[in-house]
Formats: structure tokens, C-alpha cells, sequence
């Protein structure tokens, strides 16, 4: 990589991790500044992926290393039933569960989500990101 590539790379990764308060975009913990990485929402090599800044956000390490090539759906099933150990539900299974007379458990939110809702409750204006890739929750899977 040459010192230009270096140095744009370096001024996105800081401007992404200064928008959500130079913390992870999944588990809200503030990074150091060697373990400060950027996270494909739609993974390299899934259709649709880019390099556009809708499609990343500020990520640590440890997290990153989770995700991996997973969706974004796929990282928060996994991390939920991690934290909990209850399976993570997608809305359609819920909105069943609901149907059926089940208690639904609270819906697992990443801290970049948490900081998006209220921003948009601050400002009135949605905040506009790609939430999940190719084969994930909005296409029907």
C-alpha cells in the first residue's frame, strides 16, 4: 500500500470511528487505536458489496474476526445466542411466536443501531444504511 493509499485509508477509518464516538459499531466498546478496523456490512465477494462508506463501519478487532464473512444477520443470530444463549428470532419468527401466544424476546441491536435510533429521534431524519446483505433478513431468507 503506498503512503497516499495509507494515508486516505487511515482518514476514512477515523472519520468512521469518530461518528459513533470512536466505539464499535457492534458491541459499543471503545477501540484502541491498533485494534481499530473497518467492517464490510455486505462482506467482500457477496453481491453488492462495495467499498462505498454505506457499506462500512468502524469495528474492533475481536468483533471483526466474528463477523468475518458473515451477514450482518448471521453475526447478530451468533452473538446473540452468545450473550444470552437463546436463539436470536428473525421478524418473521417473531411476529409468529407473537401470533401463537409466545412471549418474544427483546431484539438484539448492535450499538451503531442503538446510536442510529436516536439520532433519528433526535433529528427526525432517518439515517440511512444497508442493515443486511444478500440472503439476509429483507430478502426473504
Amino acid at each position: 500500500m503506498s503512503k497516499e493509499s495509507t494515508a486516505r485509508y487511515l482518514e476514512l477509518r477515523n472519520r468512521l470511528w469518530a461518528a459513533t464516538g470512536d466505539s464499535c459499531w457492534y458491541c459499543g466498546e471503545p477501540g484502541r487505536e491498533d485494534c481499530r478496523t473497518i467492517d464490510h456490512v455486505i462482506p467482500r465477494g457477496f453481491e453488492g458489496s462495495s467499498e462505498d462508506e454505506t457499506n462500512l463501519r468502524p469495528c474492533c478487532m475481536r468483533c471483526n474476526g466474528a463477523k468475518g464473512t458473515r451477514t450482518v444477520e448471521d453475526l447478530r443470530r451468533y452473538l446473540a445466542w452468545l450473550r444470552t444463549g437463546r436463539p436470536y428470532f428473525t421478524p418473521v419468527q417473531l411476529a409468529w411466536l407473537n401470533d401463537n401466544g409466545w412471549t418474544p424476546p427483546a431484539p438484539f441491536e448492535f450499538h451503531g443501531e442503538r446510536l442510529q435510533s436516536q439520532k433519528e429521534a433526535t433529528t427526525g431524519n432517518p439515517v440511512v444504511h444497508p442493515s443486511t446483505c444478500p440472503g439476509g433478513e429483507d430478502e426473504g431468507a
